[in-house]
Formats: structure tokens, sequence, C-alpha cells
């Protein structure tokens, strides 16, 4: 096992230079050349839904998680709290191990999602704020929003909406405001309930949710407290629309855009040490643990409820075989509000390796989350090694439809429909995954970055707190996933061909843009 010292600073996990500067010796043990996955992409059938069996159009539910980390579930190594009902999707379908965030923040990740691009060509890059001017990260915000999708980005939503879908919305979007025409329903969405800014989302006491573009006040609470907790609210409309839609002869998408366990650690007044809300009060590590950590464990569990009543919700209607349940999370953990990521080993590990970085960072603990796919006797359950990213969803869902998406937009993504029906032999691969990240102000999270996965090559480029950075120039950190996922072993000064290949890539991959102008070509 390698060892490191780890170094908490502004949003990332830094090894010690010694880590970082000592290259395995005394010789390379891989090629010095980019192996590029995908190159036989154009041997592979592409086939149809009906090929593999899929005769009508599916219910899809997606279930989106905030700021919950690779580790933060049972079924990817969670011991400290419970996770059952997430567990028993993964039992009862595929647990992908290679699955990727689009973006290691809410707003461009779900951009990345929603519009199947990645975030060198995707219009959010970033938390900008609504009211912001071109390219301007104020230092302070008082409205309400980020900056929203303009209507040219198609989205998830709006292709199932032609295709005959009813849609809803539960929880966070974090893309728009009725203002600025970009609020859930205008992107595809027939109705939605919760939050429309990502700041009103820090809290669960919140004086006002949005329904169907009008604010709904919650009386007597405070933001600090009250007595409607607002995921108890995300709840019973959850079952409320999936109750009309599972009546309903149409297929619908249903968006749990759940914000649990994002922003301020906060339950229900008496929850704390309540056995019958939660099964923790008992256990060795709860004496121990900070009352944050305390309240962190209590919100997963009841997150964890939530998914099993949206599953029994789905198993009573009897139209589980028809329905195709996903489960994800925007980003890698946080340490913001009292969360700590440390204690839980939220980022997760792989064998004894821990995942390096949180939120805000490309390393893998930033940007490796959870992905489940469960579909009642279609998806044979198992474990995929298959590497893939959440702006892949949308050339999944086309395929699942028989959708030409050129016609109406152009993505980044490759079905993973193939792996999901169990014919691996025609999956195609990416060539290379990309990220880049503009955090909202040049020295928020340490500056701009851009990372590349490409097989188990992993590199990353933090450019530091500069203004302006250029695509791919700067010193780029190299790592082999698969004998170091915990990227500790920075192998930059052996491999300077394959360098030189992810230098390319970084530039190929990114696009300018008028609204995030911090890397540019």
């Amino acid at each position: 096992m390698k060892t490191s010292a780890f170094i908490r600073s502004a949003g990332l996990i830094a090894v010690s230079a010694a880590a970082v500067s000592c290259p395995p010796q005394p010789e390379a043990v891989y090629p010095d050349r980019l192996i590029v996955p995908g190159e036989d992409n154009g041997s592979k059938a592409v086939k149809t839904a009906a090929d593999y069996g899929i005769t009508q159009k599916p219910n899809v539910i997606f279930i989106l998680l905030d700021d919950a980390g690779y580790g933060d579930i049972g079924c990817n190594g969670q011991t400290y709290f419970r996770t059952p009902n997430i567990d028993r999707l993964a039992e009862n379908g595929i647990r992908f191990v290679n699955h990727y965030a689009g973006a290691p923040v809410s707003a461009s990740s779900r951009c990345a999602l929603l519009t199947g691009k990645t975030t060198g060509h995707s219009f959010i890059r970033g938390n900008l704020e609504f009211g912001s001017g071109v390219g301007l990260y104020p230092s302070s915000v008082t409205g309400e929003g980020q900056k929203g999708l303009p209507a040219s980005e198609y989205t998830l939503a709006q292709l199932l909406k032609e295709n005959g879908y009813n849609t809803a919305l539960v929880g966070k979007w974090g893309l728009g405001m009725p203002e600025e025409e970009s609020s859930p329903s205008d992107k595809g969405f027939d109705k939605y309930y919760g939050h429309l800014c990502q700041r009103m989302a820090h809290s669960y006491f919140p004086d006002h949710v949005w329904e169907n573009d009008a604010e709904v006040p919650l009386e007597g609470n405070t933001g600090e407290a009250g007595s409607i907790w607002l995921h108890d609210e995300f709840e019973k409309k959850t079952a409320e629309y999936l109750s009309e839609f599972l009546s309903s002869q149409k297929p619908f998408f249903f968006f749990g855009t759940y914000t649990i366990p994002h922003g301020a650690l906060q339950i229900p007044e008496g929850k704390l040490n309540d056995v019958e809300y939660h099964p923790y009060t008992t256990a060795g590590w709860w004496s121990k643990a900070s009352e944050d950590m305390k309240r962190y464990a209590v919100m997963m569990h009841r997150l964890d409820l939530t998914v099993g009543k949206i599953i029994e919700q789905v198993e009573a209607s009897g139209k589980a075989d028809n329905t195709l349940i996903l489960f994800s999370s925007d980003n890698g953990p946080a340490d913001e509000y009292g969360a700590d990521p440390d204690f839980f080993e939220s980022a997760g590990r792989f064998g004894e390796e821990r995942l390096r970085g949180i939120k805000r960072a490309l390393y893998e603990g930033g940007v490796k989350v959870p992905f489940i796919a469960s579909w009642s006797g279609k998806i044979k359950p198992g474990v995929s090694e298959h590497i893939f990213a959440s702006y892949d969803i949308m050339a999944t869902v086309a395929q699942i439809l028989g959708t030409d998406l050129s016609e109406k937009t152009q993505t980044d993504g490759l079905s993973f429909l193939p792996v999901l029906m169990g014919d691996t032999a025609n999956q195609k691969q990416h060539p290379y995954l990309y990220w880049e990240f503009v955090g909202s102000e040049p020295s928020e999270g340490g500056g701009p970055r851009q990372g590349v996965r490409s097989g188990d090559w992993k590199a990353v480029l933090n450019f530091g707190e500069v203004a302006k950075a250029k695509a791919g120039e700067g010193a780029i950190e190299l790592y082999h996933l698969g004998d170091d996922p915990g990227e500790t072993i920075n192998l930059a000064s052996v491999y300077p061909n394959i360098i030189s290949s992810m230098r390319r890539i970084m530039s190929d991959a990114h696009e300018n843009t008028l609204f995030f102008p911090q890397i540019e070509k």
C-alpha cells in the first residue's frame, strides 16, 4: 500500500511533496504512450432497444443526491451508517464502480447531466450567480438563483417530454429562474417542487420553496429552524407525483434531486437520539462523533428511507418491470457547514487506498460518485467497471427511445445501454473523460482546473489562483489509477509522451465561452 501525508487545502486534499516528486524507481513500468480506449468503437454493433427486448417506453426514475460521496452508501463500503434501500437497488441491479459526475460542483454537474455535454462544451461550467455581468463574479450576492440554461440548451427532460412522457422534478434545480425562462418549466418539466437557487438549498428550514414557477411560503421557518423540515415535504410531493404518474397510461420521468446531505446539517427537533428514527445511538462510533456527524448519519438514513418508499410505491403499482431506476450524486463530498468527509471516509476507498479529494477537486474523490441502475426483469444484477460519466445519460435514454439526438443537439455522451443489457461486447468506450471547473472567484477552491481520464491514466491540471489560464498549459499531474487509485504518486516526469497527449486532449476538449473565460484556448 502506498502512503502519503494528506494535507487539506482550499477544498483539495494534496499529497506531500515527497509523494508527488518521487515516481516508482528504478524504471518505468508502463508504455510511454497513451493507449486510447474506444479505438475499436467502429466495430461495435449498434443495436436498437427492440434488439434488447425493450418493446415499450420505460418509466425513468432518477434519484440524484447532493454532495454525497462515492463512499457514502453501504454497498460502496460505508460502515458507520446504513443505507439498506439503496443497497437493495444495487443488489437488484448494476452497481458501477467507475462512474463520474460531469463536474465537481452542483450547477455545472447538473448541466452536464441534463444536456449530455462535458464542461468543455456546456453552457454552465461553475456556479455563476444570477444577475452577474459577463465573466464577472460578485463577492456578495443578495438575489436568488444562478445563471440559467439558455433556450438553445436542449435537456433530457425535453427529450422525454417530446416522446410522450409525463415529467416532474422534486428537489433542487440550480439552473435558472423564471425571469430568464430557464426554470424547470422552461426546460421540459411539467411540474416541479423545490429550490431554484443553490444557496437557498443550504437550508432544510427555508421560508419558501418554488412550485411551478410560483413561490410557496413555508410558514414559521426561519432558515435555521422551524416546524417544516423540507425533506419531509420533498417525500410527500414525491409520493403525490408518483401516485399520479403510476396511475396514468403514459410513461413518466421523475427526477428526485434531493438536497441531502448538502448544506446545513439540520434535522427535525428531537430526532438526533430517536432510536425509532435511526438505529445508530447504540453504535460504537456514536459516542465519539461530533453532533454534526451524528446529524449527517441521520440525514443519510432518512434519505435512504425515501428511496425505500419510492421502490415500494413502484412495486405496489405492478409497473416495476417497466421502470428504470437510476441512483447517483452530483459530485464528491463537501467539508462545509460542519460536514467532515474524513470521519465517514465519504470520498470512498478502492481496496486499501482512500480516494483523494473532495467537492471542487478533479481528483477521484471530487468526481467519482456512486451510480446504480435497476430495472426488474431487464437488468441482470452485478457490478460493472465500465468507465462513463453523467453526460452519457441522455444518449442512453435516446437509444432506448430510438431517437436521433443529432436532430436536436450535439452531445458528448455515449449510450451505455449495451452494458445495462449485459452486452459488454458491443459497449462503446470513451477515448477519454474530460472535466474543467471554474470557481466563483479565482481564490475559491484554488482557481480553475482541468482533468482527463483515459483508460487507467488520470491527468489533473490545477492552474492556481490566476485570472486567466491557457488550456493544457501548466504543471500537469499524472496518475495510474490501475495501481494507484488514491492518486498518491505523480508519474508526470516519467511519461513525457503521455503528458503531451494529455495536453492535446485538454486543449481539444475545451471551447472558449463568454460566461466562463478563465480558461481559454
